[in-house]
């Protein structure tokens, strides 16, 4: 399979993949208005063109995988948030990426620097620092593993879950990073989607609890490839949720930074992603 994954696109070409993409929203967005009769070749123009972008997303080793003993590849646009990869719910993803078996789910956190990107679209940041899910990180094999990802010029922090294969347990996961719905792979083996509710109140940043009991793993910022750690010495990812951080969602729309927090109707009520 991977021999039939496309080249990934280096800085220059991406450049002109999203300033060819924005082009053709822009006609296209005119043609439809007017009726205009070519909007139809646009559309198909934007399409191809989205679908180049997706195929050619890089896939960086981004984590370490302690079920199936190997680094982890992603596919996600690490050069900035003005990829359409960042996108809520945008089709710009590789959907058929050669994710392996023992992969569960992953989430991720960005702490932002200015200047922030006025990408024209929204995204979903995570939080400003990494954290676990319990409900799915205390299911029986699940384990986790938290590395560093940058993207441009912000700190970023993946925290991936891997599960045995054939039998990973069943329950709801987390959405993927950015996205408000989450891949998951049927018996059959293929990739299917579910979603989730993001839910802060679940969200734990007390990472060394997890750490001391052997369900949390980390690799070195500057090898996220390397086989995972395992306690909390010499780790770099403890403490990173500061006094005074806002602990909801980041939302960057149009260049504006903001954070949802959890309404008092969610604080009350059961737990909306409960197995």
């Amino acid at each position: 399979m991977t021999a039939t994954w496309p080249a990934p696109f280096g800085a220059e070409e991406r450049a002109d993949l999203l300033r060819r993409l924005r082009v053709l929203y822009r006609r296209k967005a005119v043609a439809e208005g007017a009726l205009e009769p070519g909007w139809r070749d646009l559309a198909e123009q934007v399409a191809a063109l989205e679908q180049e972008y997706a195929r050619r997303v890089p896939r960086p080793v981004v984590s370490y995988d302690p079920v199936g003993g190997a680094p982890f590849r992603l596919g996600i646009d690490t050069f900035g948030l003005d990829g359409f990869w960042w996108e809520v719910d945008g089709p710009r993803r590789p959907s058929d990426e050669p994710l392996p078996p023992t992969w569960y789910a992953f989430s991720g956190a960005l702490r932002l620097r200015q200047p922030y990107e006025d990408n024209g679209f929204t995204v979903k940041l995570g939080p400003v620092a990494p954290y676990v899910v319990p409900r799915v990180l205390q299911r029986p094999g699940v384990v986790a593993v938290v590395s560093s990802v940058p993207v441009g010029h912000h700190a970023g922090w993946l925290v991936t879950y891997f599960a045995p294969w054939p039998d990973p347990p069943p329950g709801t996961r987390v959405n993927e990073w950015a996205r408000s719905s989450y891949r998951v792979r049927t018996g059959a083996g293929h990739l299917g989607w579910d979603s989730a509710l993001d839910y802060p109140v679940e969200w734990d940043f007390d990472l060394g609890p997890w750490m001391a009991a052997g369900k949390l793993a980390w690799t070195p910022p500057d090898d996220p490839g390397a086989p995972a750690g395992t306690g909390t010495d010499g780790c770099p990812y403890l403490g990173l949720l500061r006094p005074g951080d806002p602990e909801g969602m980041g939302i960057l729309a149009y260049g504006r930074l903001r954070y949802v927090e959890v309404g008092p109707e969610l604080l009350d009520g059961p737990n909306p992603n409960h197995d």
